[in-house]
């Protein structure tokens, strides 16, 4: 893991081979609250430019996709803490809330979703 620090220093990211990973912390949070989807599209654009020097290559994820896929990752883990605090811990919310700490981010080879995160990116503005 590394700290992003062109964004935002508490940031926190990780990268593989056709993989980016965020934490889905307070950081990201805090990012989301102060600048919105603008703020998560330079981070996606700022996490693709490391990923690049990192290993010489880019990789096959669009800005809008990878920023609308961290962006509602964010805002579901909000959904299921907030709905937690409401209802009680049920075990489907904390299940999710447990695979939601760490948003993966693939290439289409590595990722069974990005073809869905690449149409939804459509409508991400």
């Amino acid at each position: 893991m590394e700290n992003l620090s062109e964004i935002n220093d508490e940031i926190t990211c990780s990268f593989d081979k056709g993989v980016i990973r965020v934490d889905n912390d307070k950081a990201l949070k805090e990012l989301i609250l102060k600048g919105g989807k603008k703020a998560v599209l330079e981070l996606a654009r700022s996490l693709k430019d490391r990923y690049e020097n990192l290993f010489g290559s880019s990789i096959g994820i669009k800005d809008r996709s990878l920023a609308c896929e961290i962006y509602y990752h964010h805002r579901m883990n909000e959904r299921y803490k907030m709905s937690q605090e409401k209802h009680g811990p049920k075990r489907f919310s904390a299940w999710m809330l447990r695979h939601m700490r760490v948003i993966d981010c693939g290439e289409l080879k590595k990722d069974n979703n990005r073809l869905i995160w690449d149409f939804v990116s459509l409508f991400f503005r």
